[in-house]
């Protein structure tokens, strides 16, 4: 019996070492093609095409090698970053939906995604789909950080625009969110994150009344 039980723990623990081994080695092929992803995304009209390539398979191979790794889902994106960078719109978004079908339980890398995909939209003036898209996270994640401060995001775009009808709407939209969102989570961080952000909307609309009595609560 006690034979029985060294076995099973020595082989417990070789799975587990071989397992964070792999883990270790995906990291390290992943840090390579950061590494060389870094400087196209900083000057992507710099970069000879070869470089571009290079950067790519460095990514590819992280998944192939490596396809059940946390790295894998990291590669993916690295490679929808660099489309991104080189104007492929078109790509990068392929790129992103793929990883939402590959990975729809990881609410955080199709967070990140999504997200992807509504700001490529919005980097060609395409806003109403942007807005969608935006929109759609802030439905699906109320409760993650980008889900919280979209609302935000979405107002501040139309002061930037200029579009008073348009701020007004989105900082009206914005309060009705967080109100529902501070009401459901009272006493917790989530709900003291969304009553900051009440008093944010109200400033911005310079509603100093309404800003001050939601300090207050």
């Amino acid at each position: 019996m006690r034979r029985l039980s060294s076995l099973i723990l020595v082989l417990f623990l070789a799975f587990g070492i071989a397992g964070c081994g792999r883990e270790y080695q995906s990291e390290r092929y992943l840090y390579r093609a950061t590494k060389l992803a870094r400087h196209i995304i900083m000057a992507p009209d710099a970069v000879p095409p070869q470089e571009f390539s290079k950067a790519l398979k460095s990514y590819e191979l992280v998944f192939t090698k490596y396809p059940d790794s946390a790295s894998a889902k990291r590669a993916r994106m690295g490679i929808g970053s660099l489309y991104l960078a080189k104007k492929e719109d078109i790509k990068a978004r392929e790129v992103f939906n793929k990883i939402l079908q590959l990975y729809p339980n990881d609410i955080g890398i199709c967070i990140e995604a999504r997200f992807a995909i509504a700001k490529s939209y919005e980097s060609h003036d395409s806003w109403d789909k942007a807005l969608t898209g935006y929109k759609g996270i802030i439905m699906d994640y109320p409760d993650t950080d980008i889900g919280l401060n979209l609302p935000m995001y979405i107002a501040q775009h139309y002061e930037k625009e200029k579009d008073a009808i348009g701020t007004d709407n989105a900082y009206r939209e914005a309060l009705a969110h967080y109100k529902k969102i501070a009401e459901k989570n009272p006493n917790i961080a989530l709900g003291f994150m969304a009553q900051d952000l009440i008093v944010t909307c109200y400033t911005k609309q310079e509603n100093w009344i309404e800003a001050v009595n939601s300090l207050e609560k």
